[in-house]
């Protein structure tokens, strides 16, 4: 929450600096012409200008001016789309997790903190869950490969619902972690089938477990990463 009024504070301050720099000033004072004299109402003419000698440097100095102008607002600019980039990201993050907050209390009461241990007891399972599907019979293998991930999300302490099963906890638990679900629901699925079904599975069935289960854990460590 502090960032985001960092990070808003920030742009309201890049925003006055390009408005202020770029503003023109309301009341100016007229150009007086050391020709014009007044003298009992009467305007003497004015008197012819002195030849300039030398090469004229106001163009020079308008240029200049311009580019030096040119240079702070694009920089300006910069700055004020780094500071809106941060912004949205710090928004982006207090979103996710206000979602995940709501969403847990909607499933029936907060998880306990996951801290790094148990992620690294979920995680580490990874190679051997590739290894189980790789061996044996294709629905063994997804089945195993399911009982090892339900075991390994029971190393984290939380308890089950009075109505919920393995699968259920453990779909529950992995979806707290924003997991990838596209692929948490492929692996299901597939367990499902090769435990339920009579048709066995086959070796398109084992490749696709397989990716979703890569799929799986990669969404894992991103949500660590962020902190999720």
């Amino acid at each position: 929450m502090l960032l985001v009024v960092a990070a808003t504070a920030l742009a309201l301050m890049m925003l006055v600096i390009v408005t202020t720099a770029r503003r023109n000033p309301i009341l100016q004072t007229p150009n007086h012409d050391p020709n014009l004299h007044l003298h009992y109402a009467r305007l003497r003419p004015p008197t012819q200008p002195a030849a300039r000698s030398g090469s004229p440097t106001k163009p020079n100095q308008h240029v200049s001016h311009i580019l030096g102008t040119t240079f702070v607002d694009i920089v300006l600019g910069l700055l004020l789309l780094v500071v809106l980039w941060l912004l949205i990201a710090a928004l982006i993050a207090a979103y996710r997790r206000l979602r995940l907050t709501r969403r847990r209390a909607h499933q029936g009461g907060e998880l306990p903190e996951i801290d790094d241990a148990v992620l690294e007891s979920i995680t580490a399972a990874t190679g051997r869950q590739q290894q189980l599907l790789l061996e044996g019979d294709p629905s063994d293998a997804i089945v195993a490969c399911w009982v090892d991930l339900e075991r390994a999300v029971a190393a984290a302490g939380v308890e089950r619902h009075p109505s919920e099963t393995s699968a259920e906890l453990t779909i529950r638990v992995l979806d707290s972690f924003e997991v990838d679900r596209t692929a948490l629901g492929t692996l299901g699925r597939l367990y499902r089938a090769a435990r339920f079904s009579e048709h066995p599975a086959n070796e398109q069935d084992r490749q696709q477990a397989l990716a979703a289960l890569v799929r799986l854990h990669s969404s894992l460590h991103v949500a660590d990463r962020a902190g999720v």
